[in-house]
């Protein structure tokens, strides 16, 4: 038989939980605390000054929780895409879709055109890149439909 607990007993265990929390909660800040410390001093010893390496440590105690302690400071993206705000040039995708194509006269699918373009390191940031190489592909000069969605250069 299930034995049912009395409303005190439920509340003293209510209790015992809420001092357990509170006593986490007490342990996760003084980590927060801990590792925004942690950060100035690498900071410190990794050379980096200014507005930067000091706004980090103490944005890191103010946050409580896994977030603030898993994200790492921005850093200066070192891209070919940096110049554009993160974005690719224009042009640059039938650029990559264009040598993609080059690489097989009998023609491509679209699905391998998209590997194609991602393996020759085309910056991709987009959830549903097959889309844009899709739309992009026929409207590419010089590219000819062979069926449905197959593709190849012009002769």
């Amino acid at each position: 038989m299930i034995r049912t607990r009395t409303i005190t007993e439920l509340q003293a265990e209510l209790e015992q939980m809420q001092q357990t929390l509170e006593a986490l909660k007490g342990q996760r800040q003084n980590l927060a605390d801990e590792l925004a410390r942690v950060d100035a001093r690498i900071a410190t010893l990794a050379g980096e000054t200014g507005p930067k390496a000091t706004a980090a440590a103490p944005k890191a105690a103010k946050k409580a929780g896994r977030k603030a302690a898993r994200k790492a400071p921005k850093r200066a993206r070192k891209s070919p895409t940096a110049k554009t705000g993160g974005k690719a040039p224009r042009g640059l995708l039938v650029e990559h879709i264009r040598a993609a194509l080059a690489q097989a006269p009998e023609g491509m699918r679209v699905k391998d055109i998209e590997a194609a373009v991602r393996e020759a390191g085309y910056p991709v940031q987009s959830k549903d890149f097959y889309t844009q190489v899709a739309t992009a592909v026929p409207k590419v000069p010089g590219v000819e439909r062979l069926g449905r969605g197959v593709y190849k250069l012009a002769d």
